[in-house]
């Protein structure tokens, strides 16, 4: 009898023991696979005319066209550009007349400067002039018209700066014409490659990835900004573990961990790459429960970010699929 009892107690004994030994391990079963969630937006303003039969759930490759739009600012930027080329063109001429304007002008008062000038000829000059009767009839109405009209002094003097504010003029309007022109040079550049461009715009992933929205369809317009999709990076996953808080002081950085996935058999090896220092949110904080008159409060869960040791688990898993993890013995 005593027999039995001993058998029965370390039975029992043992019995407890494996009991004491899993209901001690530490592991959750609240765990998803994560990934970098790309939201894609259009630049420009158009009509879908073609999204290339692309589905939520459909696998894509980096720089696979995933949407092509009839890009409505391709024909105003075009235009905008124009006006632009005509206007720095016009500024240029412009400038460039206004030079050949100041030269005419230089020229026109260094004449009459020399024809002011002409008044105080040489008594030898005067008598050689009368030599020839249709010239000195000539000097002679210049001369008496310069008397009658016009301070002879004073007439030169203004003759003279009108002359040096002019070249001070055109030596500015030179310097500034080299820039005039490179300013029309550039606004011709950029129209030019504007007309190179497709006036099609097209949306193209920028990584590997998976599909998980699509907010447009074919024929739709639509404008600068707008979402189209959104997609979940396939290059890099983890996976996002939330233990509860009396189980924290049990994990470590580097701590190995074992996973098991529901959607697929066997298990996975990883490690514990960061431990978050705040809760999760949605998985502990108080609730807003006082009907009772008291606070409600449920266990807090910490997220913790695990690294898989493979790296082929991404061929094998996606965003979104659930797993356990324990601590490795």
């Amino acid at each position: 009898m005593k027999k039995y009892l001993i058998a029965g107690g370390a039975t029992l004994f043992l019995g407890f023991g494996a009991i004491s030994n899993i209901s001690t391990q530490t592991s959750t079963d609240i765990a998803y696979v994560s990934g970098e969630t790309i939201t894609l937006k259009t630049q420009v303003d158009g009509l879908v005319i073609d999204d290339h039969n692309w589905k939520v759930g459909d696998i894509v490759k980096k720089g696979e066209v995933l949407l092509s739009i009839d890009n409505h600012l391709y024909l105003e930027k075009e235009l905008q550009l124009s006006a632009l080329v005509e206007k720095e063109k016009q500024a240029w001429l412009e400038t460039q007349s206004e030079i050949e304007e100041i030269d005419e002008k230089i020229t026109l008062l260094k004449e009459r400067l020399s024809i002011s000038n002409g008044v105080f000829l040489s008594s030898n000059s005067f008598v050689e002039a009368q030599k020839n009767t249709k010239e000195f009839n000539s000097l002679k109405t210049l001369i008496e018209s310069e008397y009658n009209h016009f301070d002879v002094y004073k007439t030169q003097n203004d003759t003279e700066i009108n002359i040096l504010t002019l070249k001070k003029k055109r030596e500015l309007l030179t310097l500034i014409l080299p820039s005039k022109k490179a300013l029309y040079n550039i606004a011709q550049e950029k129209l030019t490659l504007h007309q190179k461009e497709n006036s099609r715009y097209q949306v193209k992933a920028p990584s590997d990835s998976i599909i998980e929205s699509k907010s447009i369809s074919m024929g739709e317009n639509i404008t600068y900004s707008e979402e189209l999709y959104k997609l979940s990076g396939s290059s890099v996953l983890w996976l996002t573990a939330y233990f509860k808080e009396t189980e924290r002081q049990n994990l470590k950085i580097g701590q190995p961990v074992e996973i098991e996935f529901d959607a697929i058999p066997g298990t996975t090896k990883g490690k514990i790459y960061s431990i978050s220092s705040l809760a999760g949110a949605e998985l502990g904080d108080y609730s807003p429960n006082y009907t009772s008159g008291y606070v409600t409060r449920y266990v807090q869960r910490f997220p913790v970010t695990i690294h898989f040791d493979s790296k082929d688990i991404k061929d094998k898993v996606a965003i979104g699929f659930s797993a356990k993890v324990s601590l490795s013995e």
